[in-house]
């Protein structure tokens, strides 16, 4: 496209005049978004509890020690959630547009492939925190840590769990169905205060 050319499409481009505007189209838009947004404010909190005021909630029963080598050793397992971040931005998208297509035998098609690539970042990360979960403990924290490898061995597989359930949040969301996601995190959360306090 020659310089010409192409400034006479941004110009066009910038100054359009549509004949309908946004709204105008699609007439139930701020309904339809507020309907979902709603849930997804609610879940965000749910999330956020769940994810932060467990560690002070655990505080309350264990010291303050424990609760850091128990945040330190998650440390050590928190990039994996990185990729499950990236995986969904790859598989939610695919997932959406097969459900808005209809092609349902296409989005569990794709949801199975989904999960057996989380299920697949899990296993290998397992292993690699078997093999060099000592020397990288030992390494990362200088030795102050050395004594909780076997803490570190039973949280690697806790990504395999957030990371299924994590497939699972993104087939509701693609089915537009936050509702279910807010009640699912209610639940995980509720599920995971009885098991840590049993």
């Amino acid at each position: 496209m020659d310089g010409s050319r192409g400034r006479q499409f941004w110009k066009k481009l910038a100054t359009g005049n549509p004949k309908l505007r946004f709204i105008e189209l699609e007439p139930r838009y701020w309904r339809e978004h507020w309907k979902y947004a709603k849930w997804v404010l609610a879940t965000a909190f749910v999330f956020q509890f769940i994810n932060q005021g467990y560690y002070w909630i655990v505080a309350g029963f264990l010291s303050v020690k424990d609760v850091a080598e128990l945040r330190a050793m998650y440390l050590l397992i928190a990039p994996v959630d990185q990729v499950f971040i990236s995986l969904s931005f790859l598989f939610l998208p695919v997932l959406a547009a097969n459900y808005s297509a209809q092609k349902m035998g296409n989005f569990f098609s794709q949801w199975k492939r989904y999960v057996l690539a989380v299920a697949g970042v899990t296993a290998a990360f397992a292993v690699v925190v078997r093999v060099l979960g000592n020397q990288a403990l030992h390494t990362i924290y200088s030795g102050k840590f050395d004594g909780l490898a076997s803490l570190l061995f039973a949280i690697a597989f806790v990504p395999l769990l957030m990371g299924i359930g994590g497939t699972m949040n993104d087939a509701l969301k693609a089915f537009e169905k936050p509702r279910l996601v807010f009640y699912a995190y209610l639940c995980s959360g509720g599920a995971t205060f009885l098991v840590g306090f049993r």
